[in-house]
């Protein structure tokens, strides 16, 4: 066998086997040549292809695909180009064809036709392809993902953080790099580096805190001061957690960084302003609380609250009603539920003043509230109040509308006082000026001496009138000197009952003196503890109905004093008027009914103070109205009984 001749069997065999059907078509599209590969393509074998027209094998659909290329390739272009046709067995195949043109002195005669099955290329082609789009996908979600969480961190100017321990190697999100002014293109600065950040007290906290988590594993929270870039020091709230490998070894450290400049600014601001509230109620003495409308609690603000309100320490938060019914007095506790239901629905502002128990201790204390609502965020309300302790006020106010009282009914007393003096003027004036024109007539003598005798009468009481006068004036400029010397309480009764005989007498009256077995001596003023006796035995005598009984006596008292008692049956005092008779001004109606002898209303407020300039005391008793009355003067002995 030749050489020529085996390498034209190699070749055939070659050809034979080769997994691309390959073929010889002629000018006229006449199949010359084909190898077994036509058996995948067409379904034919060699014998059935060779020598056939190529629209026959292909049919008009397939070959109206190839023709333009078939077109192309007899003008001496080679084609390349994909298509996809159905197979013999129905299914579609992907082929991958090639013609290549066939000269013969630059005359093309005919092409080669290359058709290789890429169907497995082509499903390995759409799923690279489908693969590379779900990739896509992914990568455009996580841009698009890591672009919100950037544009989060810059709308909340908060950055994260990560430090390799080992290798000081630390990373910083976008954010971070414009909190403190860096370059995002640069590498973030290692943590030995980060002193430069924050100011020299936060750094040390930092640090602090940063030790701990290494060696503790203890997450930190912190509020630390920085340096921003051509502004004033700002404020981070910064929090940093353990990063383990799966040894369980901590490696790194991680975090967040967010700006809180302004609201720390805005906290700062309002811790500010509750350090002023705070220092203008302790000024003010005042306390605060709250009242959760939606969940009826009140809630103190500071301890002066509580204690103004009687809540003790142990005690949680009550309700307006058990508050009402276990603090306020039962008089006020309607008053501050109204008050409290008019803020509620009618939105006035809020005020109470009334009683509150006193904690700890027996008795009310008064409190004033003054409070406004304001609407939460869970439709509910809350009314914010201050409490004062205002007992004092209270009972000064009281003691000034006593005063005021006081002073109007003893300036009402004092118009009665001016105009009583008149009538009683001209009522002892009268008397005498008629008794002067009687006497300038012819009157036998009996008759003369009554004129006489009512004229001195007239002109002793004028007498006694100015000389209370007087001793008022002296009394309140404290003029009044006494005569002082050792005298003997009996000399005082005798003179005393003399000088009001005949008044007695008048009024027919039973008046009855009784001295001790002993004598009783005091260091006083004759002549005014005389007046004193005769002014109670006067008033005895006007406030006792005729033939009644008026006693005078004297007793030795205890602890080296001496008691004088003026005792009599008449009309007696009401219990709220024993002390008030002692007052200036002050006149109670005779026993008859008549004002003739009232007096001025100043005898017993003089008595009292001319006993009281002796060291003594003088006091009134009566069992009431119609049982009599008792006028008792203490005064202190000298010398031996």
């Amino acid at each position: 066998m030749s050489p020529n001749t085996n390498e034209l069997d190699f070749s055939r065999r070659v050809l034979a086997h080769a997994s691309s059907m390959l073929s010889y078509w002629d000018a006229g599209l006449v199949c010359r040549f084909a190898n077994e590969g036509c058996r995948h393509w067409l379904g034919r074998g060699t014998d059935s292809v060779v020598g056939r027209r190529m629209r026959d094998l292909l049919g008009a659909a397939l070959f109206a695909i190839d023709e333009p290329h078939v077109m192309a390739a007899l003008a001496g272009r080679a084609q390349v180009f994909e298509r996809a046709a159905p197979g013999p067995d129905g299914g579609v195949r992907h082929s991958l064809v090639r013609y290549h043109p066939d000269r013969v002195d630059h005359v093309v005669v005919g092409f080669i036709a290359e058709v290789t099955d890429v169907s497995l290329l082509k499903k390995l082609e759409l799923e690279l392809i489908e693969q590379a789009a779900i990739k896509q996908c992914a990568l455009a979600a996580v841009k698009k993902r890591d672009a919100a969480l950037n544009a989060a961190q810059r709308l909340g100017k908060i950055g994260s953080w990560e430090w390799e321990v080992a290798a000081d190697i630390t990373t910083w999100s976008p954010e971070l790099y414009r909190l403190f002014g860096r370059d995002v293109r640069r590498l973030s600065p290692p943590f030995s580096e980060h002193a430069a950040l924050y100011s020299a007290a936060s750094w040390q906290r930092l640090r602090d805190a940063v030790n701990a988590a290494l060696t503790h594993a203890v997450p930190y929270h912190l509020q630390l001061e920085y340096v921003r870039p051509g502004l004033p020091d700002g404020w981070l709230d910064v929090r940093g957690e353990v990063v383990r490998d799966e040894k369980g070894s901590i490696v790194a450290l991680r975090g967040t960084a967010q700006d809180i400049t302004e609201s720390y600014s805005m906290l700062e601001k309002v811790r500010e302003q509750a350090q002023r509230l705070a220092l203008a109620l302790g000024a003010a003495d005042m306390g605060m609380w709250h009242w959760d409308v939606l969940h009826d609690t009140f809630h103190c603000e500071d301890r002066r609250a509580r204690d103004f309100l009687g809540l003790a320490d142990h005690v949680g938060p009550v309700g307006a009603g058990k508050f009402c019914a276990d603090l306020i007095h039962p008089d006020d506790a309607g008053a501050l539920l109204g008050a409290m239901a008019i803020c509620t629905h009618g939105g006035a502002s809020f005020h109470f003043k009334g009683r509150v128990r006193r904690h700890g201790a027996d008795g009310w204390r008064w409190i004033e509230c003054f409070g406004q609502m304001r609407a939460l965020q869970d439709t509910g309300a809350m009314m914010t109040a201050v409490v004062a302790d205002v007992t004092d006020a209270v009972a000064t106010g009281q003691a000034l509308e006593r005063a005021v009282s006081a002073m109007t009914e003893a300036d009402g007393r004092k118009t009665a006082f001016l105009s009583i003096l008149g009538h009683e003027l001209r009522n002892g004036l009268a008397p005498v000026k008629a008794g002067v024109q009687l006497l300038g007539l012819h009157q036998e003598p009996a008759t003369l001496h009554k004129i006489t005798a009512a004229m001195l009468r007239q002109v002793l009481h004028l007498e006694r009138l100015v000389d209370d006068i007087q001793d008022l004036r002296r009394m309140q400029h404290g003029e009044i000197s006494l005569q002082r010397s050792r005298i003997a309480l009996a000399t005082v009764l005798e003179g005393a009952a003399d000088m009001v005989r005949d008044t007695m007498a008048r009024r027919h009256h039973d008046f009855r003196v009784h001295f001790p077995d002993e004598p009783l001596f005091v260091d006083g003023d004759l002549v005014r503890l005389t007046q004193v006796l005769v002014n109670l035995l006067c008033n005895a005598a006007k406030f006792t109905p005729p033939h009644g009984v008026i006693t005078l006596a004297l007793h030795a008292g205890a602890a080296g004093t001496a008691r004088i008692v003026v005792t009599d049956n008449g009309i007696g005092i009401a219990s709220e008027q024993v002390e008030v008779i002692f007052g200036m001004y002050v006149r109670v109606p005779a026993a008859d009914g008549g004002d003739g002898e009232e007096g001025l209303g100043i005898g017993l407020y003089l008595a009292r103070k001319l006993v009281e300039l002796h060291g003594g005391t003088l006091a009134a008793a009566s069992e009431g109205v119609g049982r009599g009355s008792v006028m008792e003067v203490c005064l202190p002995v000298v010398g031996d009984r």
